[in-house]
């Protein structure tokens, strides 16, 4: 078995695994108030990454 190289590298495959786990045509229910965060979450991921994005490419030369 290969040692995750981080808790959240760890997380990641616990939580595909129990996924994988399921039957295809299962289905999830979740909270609104969850899904609302977890988008919320994923849109300032996405702000985030675009701002690093343009830091490295004004700093970083050759990239």
């Amino acid at each position: 078995m290969d040692i995750p190289d981080s808790p959240s590298q760890m997380q990641r495959e616990w939580i595909r695994q129990k996924l994988d786990e399921l039957p295809e045509d299962a289905s999830l229910r979740i909270p609104v108030g969850l899904y609302r965060d977890m988008i919320d979450k994923q849109l300032l991921l996405g702000e985030l990454v675009a701002r690093q994005q343009k830091l490295l490419e004004i700093y970083v030369p050759d990239y």
